[in-house]
């Protein structure tokens, strides 16, 4: 049986990630284990990463649209009174990518990494979780060494990691494996593919007998670099 609230927390988290590149999920089969059920799938949210408690972003901004935030990000939809008491969530993560997206451990001066930094801490503060990063090589060269690390964590059922994201290729490759959860399950209720920062034709081109097994958001680092 799945872990539903786990596939429910996670998928909450993913529909808030902001500067992600691909992102899929992936199927664990061990009940006992936080979020060994599945690793999920990825976005991005619009609130202003750069400035997490920025106490001018209230509903609507100048323009009167609740929507819309005072900084003019569009907002995600997701409750505001979502918290997780400390909840641990793990991402796996590509530790051959070009320019770094997704684990940055300090302020250094640098506008992206300290935007990937701050981002990671509004999530944390905002769902009352905290983040943990594992890597592997997944680029073009390794796709083969991702999946056979994938897996290996599914097989072994040790609940490594939460939430996956690499390669495009790689995740393509884990989903055509069967190693991954279907995104548009209801169980993902709070991913919300209309949303502007979803690439539509990607979703489009990427749903297979309405099963969508991984996704891209637009603001990608390396999509942008």
């Amino acid at each position: 049986m799945k872990n539903i609230t786990s596939i429910r927390l996670v998928c909450m988290i993913v529909a808030i990630l902001m500067a992600m590149a691909v992102f899929a999920a992936c199927a664990q089969n061990n009940d006992d284990q936080p979020g060994a059920d599945t690793t999920t799938a990825a976005g991005q949210a619009g609130n202003d990463p750069a400035n997490p408690s920025d106490p001018t972003a209230a509903d609507g901004g100048e323009t009167g649209d609740p929507t819309i935030d005072a900084n003019g990000f569009k907002k995600d939809t997701l409750p505001e009174d979502l918290k997780f008491d400390g909840k641990t969530i793990t991402l796996l993560y590509w530790e051959d990518v070009e320019h770094e997206e997704f684990r940055v451990e300090e302020q250094t001066g640098d506008n992206v990494g300290d935007a990937i930094f701050y981002r990671n801490l509004t999530i944390e503060d905002r769902l009352g979780i905290t983040m943990d990063f594992v890597s592997t090589n997944a680029d073009s060269d390794n796709v083969n060494n991702w999946n056979a690390y994938v897996l290996n964590a599914i097989q072994s059922g040790n609940g490594v990691f939460d939430v996956m994201a690499a390669y495009s290729l790689s995740t393509a490759a884990s989903a055509s494996k069967g190693y991954c959860y279907d995104l548009l399950d209801a169980d993902c209720e709070y991913l919300d593919f209309d949303m502007p920062w979803w690439p539509e034709r990607l979703i489009t081109e990427a749903t297979i007998n309405d099963k969508l097994y991984f996704a891209s958001g637009d603001i990608s680092a390396n999509a942008l670099y």
